[in-house]
């Protein structure tokens, strides 16, 4: 006799209900030949092993209670239904370890697909950065030349003073990009620090559109401000939040075609709440892009881009500069209808004009 045919019969015996005799199965042993008699003793060998292993396993672990196991050798009649809840436990403990190893791989996955996304992110700024710095540095050494070879051949006075204009003007670019690659590093890394004081708001929030002015004049572009002038004054680093209005004011005039408009306006609630907002009559932005244009180092697409220049790191840190100040930044915008943003400070930020 086979083992199999040993346990088929054991199996039909089970399933019509009928109680085997004891010893059934060591009288089907010894009916086997001495090859089926060495294959069935492995086989019970092995699973034996197996239900010993997994029944420490699992008392290490808590799943069966120790005093479940000595009843188990002490008490006739309670091997069989301890078998059972152990072949239950097993079941359970290996579903979980699937679920374990399942949620392991998705875990990878996403962590694989996140550093790819952040390569491709890096490369792409690093391509639109290198030309943000090659520009203004190639007008820098063009127009320098110009200066230096025409110093010596009657090249008009005027003419020098627009070739200084320009390189002056390509410094600036220049620094204002480094400045702004270092501070978003720095708040990445948690470690810029602000120089607060009490600001007059109104007056910070009219020069900054003051230095924007000619750009916007150059793109045909109307720039407005609203600034009520019992605006309160505001507990801020002057320096960062002059940077994020120019910022946002430098975006929205891009970005915004010939005979459109850019409006700056600055109000307090009656909790003493400040909020100023920056809106444009610009190309907007599509609700699915809002994240990734507030992301860090992301732009949103790399062809528009290309026609409008830019790190793509305006709206990112002026948004971190903001929170620094436990400000809040909210950007509302649809394509070909434009962009507002709003960046509020709380009250305990204002600080009420003197009489």
């Amino acid at each position: 006799m086979a083992v199999a045919d040993v346990l088929t019969s054991r199996r039909i015996s089970a399933g019509a209900g009928i109680s085997p005799e004891p010893g059934w199965l060591t009288r089907g042993l010894i009916a086997l030949d001495r090859p089926g008699l060495i294959a069935a003793v492995s086989v019970v060998s092995i699973v034996f092993s197996e239900i010993i292993a997994g029944i420490v396993s699992l008392a290490m672990q808590g799943a069966i209670p120790a005093v479940v196991l000595v009843a188990a050798f002490v008490t006739p009649g309670i091997v069989a239904p301890l078998a059972s809840m152990l072949l239950v436990a097993v079941i359970d403990h290996l579903k979980r370890e699937v679920d374990d190893r399942k949620r392991a791989e998705d875990a990878l996955r996403m962590a694989i697909e996140m550093a790819e996304q952040a390569n491709r992110t890096k490369s792409t700024f690093l391509a639109n950065t290198s030309h943000e710095l090659r520009t203004p540095l190639n007008a820098v050494i063009g127009f320098s030349d110009m200066i230096r070879d025409g110093m010596g051949s009657g090249v008009s006075s005027d003419k020098l003073i627009e070739y200084a204009t320009h390189i002056n003007d390509s410094g600036r670019h220049l620094l204002a990009v480094l400045n702004d690659i270092l501070d978003l590093s720095k708040v990445e890394a948690g470690k810029l620090d602000l120089f607060e004081e009490e600001i007059n708001l109104g007056a910070i929030i009219r020069s900054s559109t003051a230095l924007m002015r000619e750009r916007a004049d150059r793109g045909s572009v109307i720039l407005a401000a609203e600034v009520p002038t019992t605006l309160p004054m505001l507990w801020a680093d002057p320096r960062k939040l002059r940077q994020v209005l120019l910022n946002l004011l430098s975006n929205a005039i891009k970005f915004t075609a010939a005979g459109g408009q850019v409006t700056v306006e600055a109000v307090a609630d009656s909790t003493g709440a400040v909020f100023i907002s920056v809106a444009d009559t610009g190309i907007g932005i599509a609700a699915k892009d809002i994240a990734v244009a507030l992301a860090p180092f992301s732009q949103v697409d790399s062809a528009l881009n290309r026609k409008f220049e830019g790190t793509g790191l305006g709206l990112p840190l002026a948004k971190a500069l903001v929170e620094l100040h436990q400000g809040r930044f909210e950007l509302e915008s649809e394509p070909g209808v434009g962009t507002t943003v709003t960046i509020s400070f709380p009250a305990a930020r204002a600080r009420q004009r003197a009489a």
